[in-house]
């Protein structure tokens, strides 16, 4: 029972995503025809890695290996743009 409570829990944000992006597919504005559920973990593996490597750099202005955050996120913006419209 604590399990499924917990899996449920874990699953929420993609119950949320999911009718949006299923949504975007239908009108066009996503023309990636790829399972909504894929799309999803795709774009959240983006964000979290964005962030725990992000949130580890010194100083708040570069990541591990001297990237520049801002630089780094305008490009994972335009990878998640570049997985929904293909």
């Amino acid at each position: 029972m604590w399990f499924q409570r917990v899996k449920d829990i874990h699953n929420f944000p993609l119950t949320i995503v999911k009718p949006i992006i299923e949504e975007g597919q239908a009108d066009g504005s996503i023309t990636n025809k790829s399972q909504p559920e894929e799309l999803f973990l795709t774009i959240f593996a983006l964000l979290i890695g964005f962030t725990k490597l992000s949130n580890s750099a010194a100083g708040g202005q570069d990541t591990l290996f001297n990237v520049d955050l801002e630089n780094w996120k305008n490009k994972i913006i335009t990878l998640i743009e570049a997985v929904l419209v293909v």
